[in-house]
This record gives structure tokens, sequence and C-alpha cells, in this order.
């Protein structure tokens, strides 16, 4: 059992490391982001983004059909409603992009002067779907804007947890164009996905060439340079999953330790007698080994095993979590796909092997105090 629980807990760790990772680089950060030389760029707060003309760069860009392009439009705006105010990072994204959030409550953006923000928000500001609110925003000429949006639904970026996204707002991309006095061509930033994935770097190089021929203004970025702050957080909650499967592995080295402790209590006659015969300490520990690579491969490998089945089988069909705390550390999912390969089995029975032998030879010790004549005078 403790084996079948081992794989399954390692299983769901990569599953969510996964998506994780590849489920923010998907739909949010992409393999590759183009901005302005001027903008100083943070993925969730940046400190000033500069708009650039995005005519001639997606013209260069439109010939690569395996890069999937979008463009979007980012600013700071303060949000009202009624005594209450909240500074935002307001996006304003191309249709396709809706595709890639979940909307928890109301609609998607339908209309012209919407906006989609997160549950945190929505409490902070006191509204609900459907209820006005006011954004102010200064223009990159020093003007000062106002207008008012309809929150249209409450979202969640597929791929971020909930605390990378609290701060962030969405709406059409006209919506802030002209709420910024941009014109439709002008956007912060362009972010490149290539389909199934493939070589950073290739895709790095590709888009400088590209880029480089129109606008030597723009800046190209991987998304392990813009997005570092993400990849932090992911990171922590990742190493927090690794955390719980070390003290669960700690829990078993307690368990092995007592058990085989009270082996060798219950066999101390055996192994007097052993010594009495003239055994040496070696011979009584080759034997004790050889009896744990039993019960190893005894219990050990077929728990392994029976453990890699399950999780292939639950890989396939899914386990929904009804937990909203684990849905908002998993970025979101509303499921969270275990991952079955060969050496992570590999590795499950590799470490509790491992650990069964390191206590093994914590029990060979103790047999090494044993005295044969007080044992079999006291039996």
């Amino acid at each position: 059992m403790i084996t079948i629980i081992a794989t399954l807990f390692l299983g769901y760790s990569q599953g969510a490391s996964r998506q994780m990772i590849g489920g923010a680089i998907d739909n949010y950060l992409g393999t590759a982001l183009l901005y302005h030389s001027a903008s100083k760029q943070d993925p969730l707060w940046p400190e000033s983004l500069v708009g650039f003309d995005a005519s001639g760069v997606l013209e260069a860009l439109g010939a690569r059909t395996d890069w999937e392009t979008r463009k979007q439009y980012r600013a700071k705006v303060f949000v009202y409603s009624g005594q209450n105010q909240q500074s935002l990072l307001l996006t304003g994204v191309e249709q396709q992009y809706l595709e890639k959030v979940t909307i928890l409550a109301g609609t998607s953006l339908e209309e012209p002067n919407q906006i989609l923000i997160s549950a945190k928000t929505a409490d902070k500001l006191a509204v609900e779907i459907n209820d006005l609110v006011a954004c102010e925003v200064i223009t990159q000429d020093g003007r000062r804007n106002f207008d008012y949006l309809q929150v249209a639904g409450i979202y969640q970026i597929l791929g971020l947890s909930a605390v990378m996204s609290n701060h962030m707002a969405l709406t059409s991309l006209p919506t802030i164009q002209r709420l910024m006095n941009e014109p439709e061509d002008v956007v912060t930033e362009i972010v490149i996905n290539k389909t199934g994935r493939g070589s950073g770097a290739e895709i790095l190089k590709a888009v400088r060439a590209l880029v480089g021929e129109v606008d030597e203004h723009l800046t190209v970025a991987g998304w392990k340079e813009y997005g570092r702050t993400i990849l932090a957080i992911a990171t922590t909650n990742i190493v927090s999953i690794w955390v719980l499967w070390g003290i669960s592995m700690l829990i078993v080295a307690i368990f092995l330790t007592d058990t085989l402790f009270s082996v060798v209590e219950e066999r101390k006659r055996e192994y007097g007698t052993m010594m009495s015969m003239g055994l040496s300490f070696r011979q009584i520990a080759g034997l004790f080994v050889a009896e744990m690579m039993v019960l190893v491969l005894s219990f050990v490998l077929p728990g392994v095993l029976l453990g890699g089945l399950l999780v292939g089988f639950i890989a396939t069909v899914g386990i929904p979590l009804p937990s909203e705390v684990v849905r908002s550390i998993f970025g979101g999912f509303d499921r969270l796909y275990p991952v079955l390969s060969l050496p992570s089995l590999a590795g499950v029975f590799v470490v509790l092997a491992l650990l069964t032998l390191i206590i093994s030879s914590l029990a060979i010790y103790k047999i090494t105090k044993l005295n044969p004549v007080e044992v079999l005078k006291n039996e």
C-alpha cells in the first residue's frame, strides 16, 4: 500500500509540475515575447510599457505557419467602484486568447467596454456581474483618460494560480486601445507560441532574425527571461509538493525502522544461535540483507507496478479535484492528470529499495551489539 501511494504521489507531483510550467508558457507567457526596447517588462507587474506599431512585425511573422502569434496591450489602471478602488494590470487581448481562460462566473467578453476580473478583485471592489466600474489611466502622452466598463465575468487564466492573476484584468484589445488613445495597430507586446512546442532557442533565433529586418527597436525575449516572477512562484508550489513527498518518505522510513528493529528484537535468540555456531557478523549481515531484498522484491516491486498501472489508468480518465485550494495552487485546472513514465516507476523502486537497505544497515548494527551468551541465557 505504501509503495502504491508513493507511486501515485510521484505521478501527481510530476503532473502538477508539467501543468503549472507548461500551462503558464502556453496560455500566458508564450515561448517568445516581443516588446519595445524602452519598456521595462515584467509579466506580473511591469514598471513601464511602451506601445509600438505591430503591423510590419505581424506581416513578417505571418509567414511562419508553425507559430501561434497574438498581440496584446497592457496598462496600469485605477479601477473605482463607489468608495472602493484598486490598481490593476489591465490587458487588452484578442478574441482567440479568451479560449485560454476559465470563466468562473458570468460570461466572457462579448461586447465593447466589458472587463473580466478575478474573484479577489470583485470582492475588494464589492461588485457583481454586470456592475459598472470606472477605469482611469494615464496615456503615454500624459493624458488622464476615464471610462466605464461593465463586469462581464470572473475569470482564471489557465496555467496560472490565483495568486499570480489576482491583480490582472482582461478587456478586448480595441477597448484598451481606445482608452489609451492608440490606433488599432499599436500594442505593447506580441506573444509567440510554437505549435507542438519545440526548441525555445531555435524559436528565439528565428524571431530575432525576422524582427531585426523589420524593427530594430524591439526586444525579443524568451519566457525564462521575462517570466522570472511567474517561474519563481510556480517553482515554490512545485517544491512544496516535493516537500510533502519528503515528509511521506520520512514517515515510511520511521515505519520501516520500527518494523526492522522489531524483527531484530523478536529474533534475538535466532541471531544468538547463529553467533554461537560460529557465523561471523558479515555472514549474518549478508543473510539479513538477502532477506530484505526478498522483502523488497516481494512487496515493494509489486506495489510499484500496481501503483504504476493505477497511475496509467487515472491518466486516461482524469480525476476531478473538488478542493478549490488545490485547484487554485495547480493553476485553475479542473483536472490534474498524473504522469506515467518508466523512469518515475524505476525511481520509486530505487528510492524505497535504498531506504530499506539503509535502515537494514542500522538494524545490522544493532545485531552486532548482541551478546550471544546473554541472549541465549535470557531466552
